[in-house]
């Protein structure tokens, strides 16, 4: 998986609310900018954690 997160954290963080998603039918959709922000953010908090 992307970001080598497992399909559960991943559902965690749309209920968090700290990965926007959308219904289409009954399932869930990522929005292209919503995945690019939330990588982005990730990588960031990564690189400043390897940096402390």
């Amino acid at each position: 998986m992307f970001l080598s997160i497992g399909k559960s954290s991943l559902y965690n963080l749309m209920k968090k609310g700290e990965l926007p998603f959308v219904f289409v039918g009954s399932n869930r959709r990522i929005p292209r900018k919503a995945l690019v922000e939330f990588t982005e953010r990730v990588l960031e908090e990564r690189q400043i954690s390897l940096s402390s």
